[in-house]
């Protein structure tokens, strides 16, 4: 309907249509279709269906050399269909509504490879700017070729009206002009310009396409509003380079101004993609079901003028890994197979970052990764394997589970991206909502903590808080994250060989995403600044906290961290380590990141929290070093965790008459965490048997000598002229019995206080244990420590 070389102003309708390609596809290309709809404007098709047309579309809608629009299409089905609607050059003011597209091969076992459901422009792009000066003096007039373009400006000069004949033209892009022969031997100019910069879009969709590659997919296709469900996959779940809705284009100015509304991507590898070149795309209210390899991928470009308004925070789908290592420069993962219709693929765009945990043996691998741009994720639908490619520098195989990947398995995870715009390779996580105007947030209208938004900070746009407890912005090159002036709560689910660190506040490019460094499980995480925040762990075996080397501008003065250890059971520590030294006693994946350098209270040797215990750390004044807050490196609680106390007497031997032979009542709750400094005392009540020298107290370091250790006692004598008395052990450096005090004169035959107090300093080897003892000065007198006596650590 209508032709290549003039452009109609008619009214066209079709409705009520069955319309087969017995052929089942024919010899393919544009001579088989539905319906091609030339230049035409003013039209309706209505209750049309479309079945077998494989490789080829149901209807065309081509612009011509002018350009097709205002048409309506209600009720367009489409069954063994590559694609329902297609447009081709300048194509303009569509409504689609209702119907649905099915691509799926007539076997019902996967979908049609290359199938765009509703494709506007995107297979048939033209370019959207472009000069050229062609060659030669020969030229077609409307002619299609090679899917790009019609002269849309013909002729200038006599004639006016060319005869009939063919015209070859050298370029059929651009503009341009020339001189051309017709076959009568008539000479005469020419100037054109190739139409369809882009079809400008201005359509609604509201319809629902199934089992194609792409739902959705559109070329320099601009203010153009798109709602419901446009793709869902029921046959292959994720199946390989499938996505929901792509929008792209060359020209900002005319893929500009695109909306999705309310709508829903099910099962898609890539949810929806933003491409290079667009903007002032907006998504409002996407729901995120958990089904996609990712929701969203982003152009970083495209993505400084896009309003993000999400229903749910962005996920990507999670899986077990079969296999992984790399060779110092490239990695390879693949992933079980898996042929159940919710299957184990995972076939998000290339370029996407991936989160890897629960790989054991070559546990460098954990962490996160973007995979290879363009060729970084590949799916077999037929065995139900995705293998995955990624820039790593670690060499080796890494051993993995089976388990469950909410529990110890190894497991992948694809990650809603932003793609560099050089690159293609992922730069950041898209969490969810982003915010690109004045924003106002108010205590009933905050989001989740799940999906704080992210901010593109442009111009003067401003985020306020309306009696919430937010206050400020962080960023820096146009990328920022909304911040919660009292800090997130990260609940860190890591073990002993593995570490976690702080977010920072701003990098110098974008921000990254606020996930641990080797989660063992799946991690719930703030994408935020972790200023003033919390991170909590209950890893009963122990982990590690790796500082950040400063100065760094995300790590400003005054930037501090709470660590808060909670371990259901045990004993083990949480170390927390300076940059570029490596944990003891529980070595992460070497040395901590960072040059050796930045210290820790001004060293750079570890401190432990034990369980039960907290701190604080913050930057100094000076931004070069960290420091613990209040003066001390870790928190333990009163009696009964770190106490030892006696419930009956116990009477020491009258054979114990010097430290070597002391009966060593108490030992301190263990283990003493390395690289520490702690304080501990002790008191209580002793009897004597006779009048004599009088107790002493002795005290010990077992297997491994303290950096130093002292102690001091002070006990209360029995007669008015032998009072109190004290005395101190001075220092010890050794893992030896010492005695801090040794009895004094005097009747020590009733019911007496003692105190004992020191501090002990541990270095890279702590000892086992710390023990004070008992002894009497003179073998006829007993000395009992009465019930009730105890000892404890104190800081």
């Amino acid at each position: 309907m209508g032709n290549a070389s003039t452009a109609n102003a008619a009214g066209f309708q079709a409705e009520n249509l069955e319309v087969l390609d017995v052929s089942n596809g024919g010899a393919g290309g544009l001579a088989t279709c539905g319906f091609d709809v030339i230049a035409l404007t003013d039209g309706m098709f209505q209750n049309i269906d479309f079945e077998n047309f494989y490789g080829n579309p149901g209807i065309i809608v081509d612009g011509g050399k002018g350009v097709a629009q205002f048409f309506d299409f209600k009720n367009i089905y489409s069954w063994h269909t590559t694609t329902r609607i297609q447009t081709v050059r300048r194509v303009a003011s569509l409504t689609v509504e209702g119907g649905e597209g099915n691509c799926q091969n007539s076997g019902a076992t996967d979908v049609i490879s290359g199938s765009y459901d509703l494709d506007f422009g995107y297979t048939r792009q033209v370019s959207g700017a472009g000069t050229v000066t062609p060659s030669g003096t020969s030229f077609t007039i409307a002619t299609f070729t090679s899917g790009l373009g019609y002269l849309t400006q013909d002729y200038v000069g006599a004639p006016m009206v060319l005869p009939s004949g063919t015209y070859t033209i050298a370029t059929v892009t651009g503009t341009g002009s020339g001189t051309f022969t017709t076959s009568a031997g008539t000479p005469g100019t020419v100037s054109w310009s190739i139409s369809g910069q882009g079809s400008s879009g201005e359509t609604t969709i509201n319809t629902q396409s199934q089992n194609c590659q792409t739902g959705i997919a559109t070329f320099n296709f601009g203010s153009t509003h798109i709602t419901n469900k446009p793709s869902e996959q029921t046959i292959i779940y994720r199946p390989a380079l499938s996505g929901g809705v792509s929008i792209n284009g060359d020209n900002p100015a005319i893929c500009n101004h695109i909306d999705l509304d309310d709508y829903e991507v099910t099962a898609a590898g890539t949810g929806v993609y933003i491409g290079p070149n667009c903007q002032n795309v907006n998504s409002r209210h996407q729901v995120g079901d958990g089904e996609n390899g990712v929701d969203m991928v982003l152009d970083a470009t495209s993505r400084q003028t896009m309003r993000i308004d999400a229903a749910t925070r962005f996920s990507g789908w999670t899986t077990n890994i079969a296999t992984i290592s790399g060779n110092g420069t490239t990695a390879t993962l693949t992933t079980v197979p898996n042929l159940s219709t919710n299957s184990g693929a995972l076939c998000a765009k290339s370029g996407v970052l991936i989160l890897i945990y629960g790989v054991t043996g070559a546990t460098a691998f954990n962490g996160q990764w973007a995979t290879t741009a363009g060729t970084g994720i590949s799916c077999n639908d037929t065995t139900g394997v995705t293998t995955i490619t990624f820039p790593s520098t670690v060499s080796g195989t890494g051993s993995v589970s089976s388990a469950s990947c909410n529990s110890t398995g190894s497991c992948v995870r694809a990650l809603s991206s932003v793609l560099s715009t050089s690159t293609q390779a992922g730069v950041l996580e898209q969490t969810g909502s982003q915010v690109t105007t004045d924003t106002t947030y108010q205590q009933m209208s905050s989001p989740p903590q799940s999906s704080y938004p992210t901010s593109v900070i442009l111009g003067t746009a401003n985020v306020n808080w309306d009696g919430d407890f937010f206050d400020v912005i962080y960023g820096q090159a146009g990328y920022g994250v909304l911040h919660q002036s009292d800090g997130p709560l990260v609940n860190y689910a890591g073990n002993n060989t593995q570490y976690d660190q702080p977010q920072p506040t701003v990098t110098n490019s974008e921000i990254t995403c606020g996930t641990p460094v080797n989660p063992s499980s799946a991690p719930n995480v703030c994408q935020s600044s972790d200023d003033k925040g919390t991170h909590f762990s209950a890893a009963v075996n122990g982990t590690n906290f790796c500082l950040p080397a400063l100065p760094d501008v995300g790590f400003p003065v005054g930037y501090s961290v709470h660590l808060i250890y909670a371990p259901a059971s045990g004993n083990a520590v949480w170390q927390v380590i300076p940059p570029g030294q490596t944990s003891t006693p529980y070595p992460s994946a070497g040395a901590c990141p960072g040059a050796s350098g930045t210290t820790l209270q001004n060293t750079t040797a570890q401190v432990s929290i034990n369980p039960g215990g907290s701190i604080w750390l913050k930057v100094n004044t000076a931004g070069t070093g960290w420091y613990y807050e209040g003066g001390t490196n870790t928190y333990i609680p009163p009696v009964p965790g770190n106490s030892v106390i006696l419930t009956s007497d116990v009477v020491v031997p009258t054979t114990a008459l010097g430290p070597g032979t002391a009966d060593y009542i108490f030992v301190l709750p263990t283990p003493i965490p390395p690289n520490s400094k702690l304080h501990f005392e002790c008191d209580g009540t002793t009897t004597q048997a006779t009048s004599g020298a009088g107790i002493g107290i002795a005290i010990g370091a077992v297997a491994n000598a303290p950096m130093n250790m002292e102690a001091h006692a002070v006990v209360a004598g029995g007669t008015s002229t032998n009072g109190t008395n004290g005395q101190s052990s001075g220092n010890i450096t050794t893992a030896t019995e010492v005695a801090v005090y040794t009895g004094a004169t005097g009747t020590l035959n009733t019911q007496l206080p003692w105190e004992l107090k020191g501090t002990l300093v541990t270095g890279a080897t702590s000892p086992t244990s710390v023990q004070i003892g008992f002894f009497t000065v003179n073998a006829s007198d007993a000395v009992t420590v009465k019930e009730g006596s105890s000892c404890r650590w104190t800081n």
